[in-house]
């Protein structure tokens, strides 16, 4: 399998390879150019020996009528044996016949006349004009000067330009590769926390440093890391609260499945009298509203978790009055006062879920007092409150109270029928309705519990 390039990686390789390649491409451009600019140099410096020896020519072998065809003869033999020394070589023809020739095979190189070109693999430049003294017009002069210096130096600068763009090339490499795994180690932290945390070690977090981006980078990765941990922690704790409603739950329904199974028994094995049939029948019948009671709470629960509420206006202090109304006859019973002092006020809201809700506190209000206390309802803008004068509670009771099948007192509160879900159901409702529900109490001297609208 092939393995993926790292991002460095390919940072490098796309920063490094263009500049190395335009930078070549430019020196070799330069060294041609420059190769080029020699070239025209030298040409024109040749032209202008050319045009120079030309004129000399004529002057040195004037009118061959009045020296003789010897004579002209001569002076071509010494212009060449002169230009040997310096492999400057000559031609010259008359008719387009060529009647004398410094250099060896001379008629393939005027049979391909360029300005510069090579021969037998060395460079010349060659140039030609026809004679224009009156008795020479018929002649034509051929010069070639050996130009394979310039070859030479054109591979020398090349060879120069390739070790300097050698150099060049390696410097930056190096140079390159330590700013480009500086600028990325930012994003090579953040990808060995991300591997730690999805090992599981949801504390990992990385340093903002480096550019703005990487820093912004850094903050939002670990501000994400937050948020996954503080989610796992969540989970966490609704898996261990999920493990104790079931726990809870189990231990809730075997003590009145116990007696239901223990009377049954009784009224089907014992020799009973009809008061003492109706006795065990009735407490079997306890047992199982006990039984209802817990699974239409749990039922509740369960609902309103997952269901959107429909909200309306309801008015808090229409409902307090209710709620008192209908706990009245079971405060009498306890000789319990309930006292509402609710003043103009309307929440949004689903109306049954707060009755339910208010219903509950108040009734463990009343439950919390003892003979002749006292329960107040109240309400203002901003929210309500359900206070009692009665037996308080501790502060570690407090962190318990609105867990599922958590009591106080727990043979009281089974005595009273109660199945330890009240407070929970108030907790959902109020959390669905986006509204605080916050206990203060202290022992003896009653409990306050606000609804903050």
């Amino acid at each position: 399998m092939v393995k993926k390039m790292k991002f460095w990686q390919i940072a490098y390789i796309v920063t490094l390879l263009p500049f190395v390649f335009c930078m070549y491409a430019g020196l070799l451009s330069l060294a041609v150019y420059t190769f080029s600019e020699q070239v025209d140099n030298r040409v024109e410096s040749c032209r202008a020996e050319f045009e120079y020896l030309a004129r000399n020519f004529e002057l040195d072998s004037r009118s061959p009528l009045e020296f003789g065809e010897g004579t002209l003869s001569y002076v071509m033999e010494a212009y060449g044996a002169y230009g040997k020394n310096d492999r400057l070589y000559f031609i010259f023809q008359k008719n387009g016949e060529t009647v004398y020739c410094s250099l060896p095979d001379g008629s393939d190189l005027i049979a391909k006349w360029e300005e510069f070109q090579r021969i037998d693999g060395d460079r010349y430049v060659i140039l030609k004009t026809d004679l224009s003294a009156e008795w020479a017009k018929e002649y034509r002069m051929y010069y070639i000067r050996y130009a394979g210096d310039l070859d030479d130096a054109f591979q020398s600068l090349i060879l120069l330009y390739i070790g300097v763009a050698t150099l060049v090339s390696a410097s930056l490499a190096a140079v390159l590769l330590f700013l480009i795994k500086k600028l990325t180690k930012p994003l090579e932290e953040l990808e060995k926390a991300s591997d730690r945390i999805a090992a599981g070690d949801l504390t990992s977090r990385v340093k903002a440093q480096g550019t703005v981006e990487t820093v912004s980078l850094a903050g939002s990765f670990n501000a994400m890391a937050d948020t996954v941990g503080a989610q796992m922690r969540e989970l966490e704790q609704n898996a261990e609260r999920k493990q104790m409603l079931v726990n809870n739950m189990a231990h809730e329904l075997r003590t009145p499945l116990t007696s239901i199974m223990g009377y049954a028994e009784y009224i089907g094995r014992a020799s009973l009298n009809e008061e003492e049939r109706i006795d065990a029948c009735m407490r079997i019948m306890s047992e199982a509203e006990r039984l209802k009671k817990i699974s239409e709470k749990l039922l509740d629960k369960a609902y309103i978790e997952h269901n959107e509420i429909k909200k309306e206006e309801v008015d808090i202090s229409a409902l307090l009055r209710d709620t008192a109304e209908r706990l009245k006859q079971k405060a009498n019973e306890k000789s319990v006062t309930i006292t509402v002092e609710a003043s103009e006020c309307t929440v949004s809201g689903d109306e049954t879920l707060l009755s339910v809700l208010f219903y509950n506190l108040t009734e463990n209000a009343i439950k919390a007092c003892g003979k002749d206390g006292r329960v107040t309802l109240s309400c203002e803008g901003s929210g309500a409150c359900v206070s009692d004068d009665g037996k308080g509670m501790t502060p570690e009771q407090l962190t318990h109270i609105t867990e599922p099948f958590y009591r106080i007192d727990k043979s009281r509160s089974r005595a009273e029928g109660g199945a330890g879900l009240g407070l929970t159901l108030c907790r959902t409702i109020a959390e669905q309705h986006g509204f605080g529900l916050d206990f203060s109490s202290q022992p003896g001297k009653g409990t306050k519990i606000t609804l903050t609208f």
